[in-house]
């Protein structure tokens, strides 16, 4: 009788302790400014898709890249060579 009652003990005190770590751990994450999305796309796979975590995610920007046009290089050397052809 006294042995169950350690065990019941030992199981509740190790999800306290499992769970005080886990609260730890996330609030040293948050201190840390990490990868957001890299976080969000982790918890949406251990969840399995239940929690869906889109509104943290930030949404993806389209770069454009400029085409330089003649004359507008900030190479002064290849200007001086273009105006001595």
């Amino acid at each position: 009788m006294v042995m169950q009652a350690h065990l019941q003990l030992l199981v509740i005190i190790t999800v306290v302790l499992f769970g005080w770590g886990v609260y730890r751990l996330v609030k040293w994450l948050k201190t840390r400014q990490i990868n957001t999305e890299l976080w969000c796309t982790v918890f949406e796979g251990l969840t399995q898709g239940a929690i869906r975590l889109d509104h943290l995610k930030n949404p993806q920007t389209q770069i454009e890249k400029k085409v330089k046009r003649d004359g507008q290089d900030k190479d002064w050397l290849k200007q001086w060579q273009k105006r001595r052809q």
